[in-house]
């Protein structure tokens, strides 16, 4: 091998071994940032019912007493996800979200979720048409015509779990990058002979 050839190789190495650590530390960061939406959300999951929309948070239980407006469902996604506006008795509205009709008067316990947005691979609602993807609470309430919709809805069951893989990711791009550094010696080596 060529001192030239050696030295691009060498270059080549370099740079990739220090792009393997780099990923398997932006995983570790990863790690730690999942740790924390983990715990904040089973937090909020065991803190007690709310009881005042001031307390309000995603992940937060609740509980409401209402009458279902079920002529006013909406399924969302092709997930089969049913939006049905719940009218409270001081004149508010919530949406709740399950995976079968509601009707008539009755009580409901879940945990709230936010609006939700739209973009990547998900299409754009169209009110119009009565087709919608995403839990857009704004949009919703105006195509529904309700007043005093709450910001958030509620969802009822308990939410999926979070996976956590950044650990196994983090070891995986260290050891590629362990692998590369001791094939890259031994080749040195045989080379050298």
């Amino acid at each position: 091998m060529t001192g030239r050839k050696r030295l691009l190789s060498d270059a080549a190495v370099v740079l990739s071994f220090f792009i393997l650590i780099g990923l398997g530390t932006w995983q570790v960061q990863r790690l730690h940032w999942k740790e924390g939406l983990i715990a904040e959300r089973e937090t909020r999951l065991a803190a007690p019912l709310l009881t005042s929309w001031d307390q309000a948070a995603e992940f937060r239980r609740a509980r409401f007493t209402g009458i279902f407006q079920a002529d006013r469902a909406v399924k969302i996604g092709l997930q089969g996800r049913i939006v049905t506006p719940l009218a409270l008795a001081d004149g508010s509205t919530v949406l709740v979200e399950s995976a079968a009709p509601l009707s008539g008067p009755g009580t409901v316990e879940g945990y709230l979720r936010a609006s939700e947005q739209g973009g990547g691979f998900i299409p754009a609602n169209n009110p119009a048409k009565g087709e919608w993807y995403t839990a857009d609470i704004p949009a919703l309430a105006a195509a529904l015509g309700l007043e005093r919709a709450r910001p958030f809805r509620l969802v009822i069951g308990m939410p999926p779990a979070l996976p956590n893989d950044h650990l196994q990711y983090a070891v995986t791009w260290y050891s590629l990058a362990a692998v590369l550094l001791i094939v890259y010696v031994l080749a040195r080596r045989k080379f050298a002979r």
